[in-house]
């Protein structure tokens, strides 16, 4: 029962299949109704999975086409490097602290030790594979330390968007070790030749073989265990003198527990849910480590140019201290001391609010174009920079998740276009892939153009799938395009600052982007509370809930209703939902003195195309 849920639950839950197997080797001492009731319900999970695979063939049938092709997802060399090293201790050899004057001895002796446990372990692994074929304690033996090795390497064999991090192959350090032993150990057993042998004479050579073997093998693991010592004690200088490394790998204990320390401070200093996101290099075992708190990273931002800023909670930022905070960014993210190394690095830190509750604008021109790819063309602006280029900033918002969006990965096309159509320009873009998009959040890039615009030209901004080729499609009021057009009239003069960096051509006093999209910031407590009170009351059935109509358009006026659009899974009954939710309606109109009117859907209704409302519903709606 527990492997069954293991398997449906658990993105690398295939890997149970192996101790799976190894209950079938061992069926004969397992109690037969229990071992048939197991596997009765193993089988009929497997038959449910199999089942959910085929509602998805096409798209299951691509990821399987990239698997066997050795796409982005398929079989990595990482697990078994990772697995060796654990036996033969490469990564502790002089070369790791380059720079280090060690001589010509270590390093061969070094690379003598890493050569003999190497050896060690396959002829370990040989006599385990041989050892399934003879009947007896020893086959038992051969199969729990393959299943032991085996399954945590081939669980981080898988390279793909859900990747199994190499810390699991911690698992496997004792049975690598006990088969790099049984490498080593030789057979007791010895055949007799046919002659006789004196029994006294025979008992002694054996018993000074045994002995000697065993002082031999002690000799050996002890110059070993020296030699590791050796190049650790290198290691740890140059670590010493370098602290700091790429992504928090291979840093000091103290410059690891100081960064730590500022990242906890940080991600602690407001209240969400776990776990908390956050913008650096490293992996979630390290960071979530080096904070002792649990926190995701988001990947595919490249800081800058192309940040994240996030709908629902505080998200912070980790990047290179000596660039800092551009000026363009500095109204929404906070930056915070550095911190600074012995090595003369700088960790740079700083924290965005959540747009619910963003004051500053965002983007000169709003524009609010959904597409097909469930991203919502926000809006931008475009500047001219005194040497003629275009400095153009755009803002994208997940407003759709839709159900195949794992295999997509989305960025924007940006193309200068002459007078007559012939393209001048065609400018690279970030991207980011499907399933890491979380409703709500904006994705907002900064480029340069070669400018500036020929006379009659225009940028053209699109979304383009680079993955499958294939391009997305905006809607301007319900009207399919290609593309959205910027002409030389959007053009803005740029903003002069300090720092010489352009501010998008925005004034902070403008009408935000925050209060354009959910009327202004008053309103955000509102929904928050109405958003907590729906998840209590209806759990997983809620799917989403949307602001839409004028409060959404910032057009409302005073006495404007506060319109929210409440999607549930399964068959929804409106004036049932209306009469479960009055009385949390109900309180909250009253206490913020404003009329909340909501409309109960079902998943199923909320994506009908036919339905001009909902056209108009998804144009306007933001998600709460």
């Amino acid at each position: 029962m527990a492997l069954t849920l293991l398997t449906q639950t658990y993105v690398a839950a295939w890997g149970a299949l192996l101790p799976v197997a190894a209950l079938l080797l061992f069926r004969r001492r397992l109690p037969r109704r229990a071992f048939a009731a197991s596997l009765a319900v193993f089988l009929a999970g497997a038959a449910l999975y199999a089942i959910g695979l085929l509602t998805r063939a096409e798209v299951n049938t691509t990821k399987a086409g990239s698997f066997l092709s050795g796409g982005w997802q398929g079989f990595s060399g990482v697990g078994l490097r990772h697995a060796a090293r654990l036996v033969n201790g490469i990564d502790f050899r002089p070369a790791y602290a380059a720079g280090n004057p060690a001589g010509e001895v270590w390093p061969a002796l070094s690379w003598a030790a890493v050569i003999v446990l190497t050896l060690a372990l396959l002829a370990g692994l040989a006599r385990a594979v041989l050892a399934l074929r003879r009947p007896g304690r020893e086959r038992r033996l051969a199969i729990v330390l393959l299943v032991w090795f085996g399954a945590p390497l081939l669980l981080t064999s898988i390279k793909g968007a859900f990747d199994v991090h190499p810390h699991y192959l911690l698992l496997t350090l004792p049975a690598g070790h006990l088969l790099a032993a049984w490498g080593m150990k030789r057979n007791a057993k010895r055949r007799r030749e046919g002659t006789q042998r004196d029994a006294e004479e025979e008992f002694f050579s054996l018993r000074l073989s045994a002995s000697s073997l065993r002082l031999s093998a002690f000799l050996l693991l002890a110059l070993i265990g020296l030699i590791f010592a050796h190049d650790l004690y290198r290691a740890n200088e140059l670590v010493a003198r370098q602290p700091t490394q790429p992504n928090f790998d291979g840093w000091s204990l103290a410059a690891a527990a100081e960064a730590g320390h500022a990242l906890r401070q940080l991600v602690l200093a407001d209240a969400g849910p776990f776990p908390r996101r956050i913008v650096a290099g490293g992996d979630k075992a390290l960071l979530s480590g080096l904070s002792a708190t649990d926190v995701q990273p988001v990947r595919g931002v490249a800081f800058p140019d192309f940040v994240l800023l996030p709908s629902a909670a505080p998200l912070v930022y980790v990047y290179d201290g000596h660039v800092g905070v551009p000026s363009w960014l500095q109204p929404w993210l906070r930056e915070e001391p550095a911190l600074t190394f012995d090595d003369g690095k700088r960790l740079g830190l700083a924290r965005t609010q959540p747009l619910l509750t963003a004051a500053p604008a965002l983007v000169e021109t709003l524009v609010g174009w959904p597409s097909d790819a469930g991203l919502t063309f926000a809006g931008y602006t475009l500047t001219e920079r005194p040497d003629g280029a275009l400095e153009l900033i755009t803002a994208w918002r997940v407003d759709e998740l839709h159900p195949d969006r794992g295999l997509w990965y989305v960025a924007a096309s940006y193309h200068l276009l002459d007078a007559a159509g012939n393209l001048v320009a065609n400018v690279e873009a970030q991207g980011q892939w499907g399933h890491r998009w979380e409703l709500g959040d904006v994705y907002v890039e900064r480029v340069t153009i070669p400018g500036p615009i020929p006379a009659g030209g225009r940028v053209e901004i699109g979304l383009f799938d680079s993955v499958r080729r294939v391009g997305y499609t905006l809607f301007d009021d319900g009207t399919a395009t290609g593309h959205y057009v910027a002409s030389a009239a959007a053009v803005a003069q740029p903003a002069q600052d300090s720092g010489g960096d352009s501010l998008t051509g925005c004034a902070t006093t403008r009408v935000s982007y925050a209060i354009m999209m959910i009327m202004n910031a008053a309103l955000a407590p509102v929904l928050q509370q109405l958003r907590a009170g729906l998840e209590a009351q209806y759990g997983d059935r809620l799917d989403r809930v949307l602001l839409y109509g004028s409060q959404a358009r910032g057009d409302a006026g005073p006495e404007s209703d506060v319109d929210v659009l409440v999607v549930l899974a399964g068959e929804v009954d409106p004036v049932a939902e209306i009469a479960q939710t009055e009385y949390l309606v109900a309180a909250l109109s009253l206490e913020h003195d404003l009329v909340l009117s909501c409309v109960f859907l079902s998943l199923e209704e909320y994506y009908d195309e036919a339905d001009l409302f909902l056209r108009y519903v998804r144009h306007d709606a933001i998600p709460v």
